[in-house]
């Protein structure tokens, strides 16, 4: 019953304030290669069924399809920051 109690106290201590655990069990730049082995095959969205729910999905890829546009064809994508330089 002791160490059931030391042990709950560890797993509290070892919680941030937003009570996520300290430690993920992925350290230092390993987490990058996980996250990219974890992503697998990239999804077909053109068979995708979005609902009305979807509408700031809907919206962030015309805005990220204007970009590459804009992009493509020499100028510079809009910005959050104005007057903000990429090269």
């Amino acid at each position: 019953m002791a160490d059931e109690a030391g042990e709950v106290r560890q797993r509290c201590a070892a919680r941030g304030a937003g009570g996520q655990a300290a430690d993920q069990g992925v350290d230092g730049l390993a987490q990058d290669h996980a996250v990219q082995e974890s992503m697998g095959l990239i999804p077909d969205r053109s068979i995708e069924q979005l609902a009305t729910t979807d509408r700031g999905v809907i919206a962030l890829r015309r805005v990220l399809l204007e970009a590459l546009s804009v992009l493509s064809e020499g100028q510079d994508p809009p910005s959050l920051t104005p007057g903000l330089r990429l090269d």
